[in-house]
């Protein structure tokens, strides 16, 4: 607890966030880097949920319940898709889904359970929907609250304001310069980089720069801000860090986090609400290619998985390297649970599934045969080199078995994907590979984790654009310098 004492010291107070815990631990740990930054940013110390939960069990209700405990999702009240008797979710630490050590060792912070013991509170009063309450902060502290729609609504929310605008005289103002950009101003805010240099730059000389063409957009009350494209698919559910993009804005639209809360004295800034849905990687904008580039960083190589999944996958990698006779080993995420029944989204029957996954792997060993003795590419991300571990392994053949990861749990379904010679986790772990993981890998969650560190392993990576556990094993590819050829989404 002095350690704990010490990092609070060290900051400005707390930050608190509604943590949407009835989310799957992908889109937990989404929401979980992103209050990481905010937090950072303030320089204050972000309170953690002790808790998350796993949304099935691969043994039945009760035996899974007896590790951790139950809570049935409709204290969420989000449950209308879920078949009656599916509603139940189970309690894990966080710590056994997150290198909590790791986090700690970059960025301030604690634990709600270690919040509430430094206010001689009991552990019991922790919030077991992840919203956090006025009740929680004792007397003597002080609160601040922000609500979620003034966060980021009907405006850009940025790490920093940018500097005023300095005019130095270089360009002239011309209102059919204005208007174009105007016209292009999505939502009298946003506009498409490639739009915007398409205005200014026209009629200039080939010296013209980028940093000319910041300068001319500033003249016309408009600033760039830099974030992340999902380059054909949607960022905003894979929050995929390795396509870098910058963008413009109304400057006068722009809200700055550091600018607006930094001042706060309050010794609790408790954003409340949900800023998760339909976001990019972050929840905000950033005003320069650095403090996107830092947060980049944050996310692939601080918020790593804990220790012992990352070694059962590494030994998962040199079985299917076996299994293949040394080749290059392919991998697939099929997801089916949820995706068979909800509306904005539909997988169709397994087969039809199988059909798209299949034609995807047949294009991949295409590519891997293309690039064989080709430079290798790494995604745009901070740190990176190529990965090296594929040296010398020969292309797979079209009859080599494939690693795949899915949510499947029909018998006569997964008889199937086996006859198209996909392996599955629990055709790969040993006994020893269980003790070592201990009981968490009754949780499908849990094993979902391990799978999404094998997929990120394989020498080609067929996902799923809709699924966080897509968008996670694309992180961890981009950090390991994976070619961003090797991947696609069926």
């Amino acid at each position: 607890m002095d350690r704990i004492k010490e990092m609070v010291a060290e900051t400005e107070g707390f930050f608190m966030r509604d943590w949407s815990l009835h989310l799957g631990w992908n889109n937990m740990r989404y929401i979980i880097e992103s209050g990481v930054n905010q937090a950072y940013i303030l320089n204050r110390t972000l309170v953690l949920p002790t808790y998350v939960y796993a949304r099935n069990c691969e043994l039945e209700r009760e035996v899974c319940a007896s590790y951790g405990g139950v809570i049935d999702r409709t204290t969420w009240g989000v449950t209308s898709h879920l078949p009656a008797g599916e509603t139940a979710s189970y309690r894990m630490p966080l710590g056994v889904m997150l290198d909590l050590d790791t986090l700690r060792g970059h960025r301030n912070v604690i634990l709600m359970s270690e919040y509430l013991a430094l206010q001689g509170l009991p552990a019991t009063l922790e919030p077991v929907t992840g919203k956090f309450s006025r009740d929680l902060v004792p007397e003597g502290l002080t609160l601040q609250t922000l609500d979620a729609w003034y966060y980021d609504g009907n405006m850009a929310r940025l790490d920093r304001a940018p500097p005023p605008y300095q005019d130095n005289k270089r360009w002239t103002y011309d209102p059919e310069i204005a208007e174009r950009l105007a016209v292009y101003t999505h939502k009298g805010i946003f506009m498409q980089w490639d739009n915007g240099w398409r205005v200014v730059s026209e009629g200039q000389g080939s010296d013209f720069s980028h940093e000319d063409a910041k300068e001319v957009l500033g003249l016309y009350g408009y600033s760039v801000i830099y974030s992340y494209t999902g380059q054909c698919v949607r960022v905003e559910h894979l929050k995929f860090v390795g396509f870098p993009v910058k963008s413009i804005c109304i400057r006068d639209r722009i809200h700055g986090w550091y600018d607006e809360w930094s001042l706060s004295v309050a010794n609790v800034l408790w954003l409340q609400g949900e800023i998760h849905v339909n976001r990019r990687p972050s929840d905000m904008w950033f005003s320069t290619p650095q403090a996107r580039d830092e947060y980049s960083e944050f996310v692939l190589y601080t918020m790593r998985r804990p220790p012992n999944v990352l070694r059962i996958a590494h030994r998962v990698d040199m079985r299917m390297r076996r299994i293949v006779g040394g080749r290059m080993w392919m991998a697939a995420h099929m997801r089916r649970g949820d995706f068979t029944t909800v509306d904005w989204v539909r997988v169709g029957s397994v087969e039809e599934q199988w059909n798209r996954v299949n034609g995807r792997l047949k294009e991949g060993r295409q590519v891997l045969w293309e690039i064989h003795h080709r430079p290798k590419q790494t995604y745009d991300v901070p740190g990176v080199q190529p990965y090296g571990g594929w040296q010398g392994a020969m292309i797979p053949t079209h009859d080599d078995p494939f690693f795949l990861a899915t949510d499947e749990r029909d018998p006569d379904n997964l008889a199937f994907l086996r006859n198209q010679s996909a392996i599955l986790i629990n055709d790969l772990l040993t006994p020893e590979d269980r003790q070592e993981l201990g009981w968490p890998i009754v949780m499908t969650d849990y094993l979902g984790l391990l799978e999404q560190a094998i997929l990120a392993r394989s020498a080609y990576f067929v996902g799923r654009m809709e699924s966080s556990v897509s968008g996670g094993a694309l992180n961890m590819r981009a950090a390991w310098g994976m070619d961003p050829r090797t991947m696609s989404f069926e």
